[in-house]
């Protein structure tokens, strides 16, 4: 019951994401030319559009390679909207630069940005949809199998926490994913911030819009290690598999947090420079 109801939520999130991007794509391309007709802004609307629309029944069906086209146009759609993000708040000159590769706001911009960066979270961070995915590719994942089904035993005996770890479980889930959406919050207010009162010339606005989108990164990065710890909290999903893919996510988190943390660092660095 349990590897089901996750193969069902990860579903739902997948194909959420999927529609998410289409919808915002087919919408913003048409306010985007309204606002301000360009012919790259046009082509790059109508290239995701048709791109994600065509990959979207290979990756239901769990290719690995259509994901990577899928990463590869994400990663691309990111820095397009940092580069335009950066035009239209570097300088005075920058948002006619912007206009001309298809960006005439922040907005729009940010909010393609956002949507995309939250389908690369649900196609790499999300177990549920990782899952899934392996699901529809055929392949086996024992420790996501009740324990009456599975074909391979557990390497030991099944865990079993007490009243007093359950409600430990339970509370570090809750303070983690309160965690993910303070630091998410944070990062929108910083990226806010930037749009709404601190455009400048000197550098300044383009620091604090890379720092809002670290801090977005690390709040949606530690979504991994929540939804990975909250079924130890139910004790039929209390296998030493789940315990370890819970360790293993929180491992992943701290190398990418070493990283981001870096980038923070040095993003703050920059803007103290930059006030001298």
């Amino acid at each position: 019951m349990v590897h089901q109801e996750r193969l069902e939520i990860g579903e739902k999130c997948f194909v959420s994401g999927i529609m998410a991007v289409l919808a915002t794509e087919a919408g913003l391309t048409v306010i985007t030319t309204g606002m301000h007709f360009s012919w790259l802004g046009l082509l790059l609307g109508i290239t995701g559009f048709c791109l994600i629309l065509l990959l979207a029944n290979r990756l239901y069906a769990g290719s690995q390679q259509a994901k990577m086209i899928a990463l590869g146009w994400i990663a691309f759609q990111i820095l397009y909207a940092a580069c335009a993000l950066y035009l239209l708040v570097s300088s005075a000159q920058g948002p006619e630069t912007a206009k001309q590769i298809g960006a005439p706001a922040v907005w729009p911009v940010l909010l393609k940005a956002l949507v995309y960066v939250f389908l690369g979270w649900v196609l790499v961070r999300m177990p549920m949809v990782r899952d899934f995915f392996a699901e529809r590719r055929g392949e086996i994942r024992p420790h996501d199998l009740p324990a009456q089904t599975a074909v391979i035993p557990e390497p030991g005996p099944a865990l079993a926490f007490t009243a007093a770890q359950n409600e430990a479980a339970r509370s570090l889930a809750q303070f983690i994913r309160l965690t993910v959406g303070g630091l998410i919050t944070l990062g929108v207010l910083q990226i806010l911030a930037v749009v709404f009162g601190l455009r400048s010339t000197n550098g300044q606005g383009a620091l604090v819009l890379v720092q809002g989108l670290l801090t977005v990164v690390l709040g949606l990065a530690l979504g991994a290690p929540s939804n990975e710890i909250r079924p130890l909290a139910s004790q039929e999903a209390q296998t030493k598999g789940q315990l370890m893919n819970a360790l293993s996510s929180l491992v992943k988190f701290y190398k990418l947090q070493v990283v981001v943390g870096l980038l923070l660092g040095a993003v703050t660095v920059a803007r103290f420079v930059t006030t001298l």
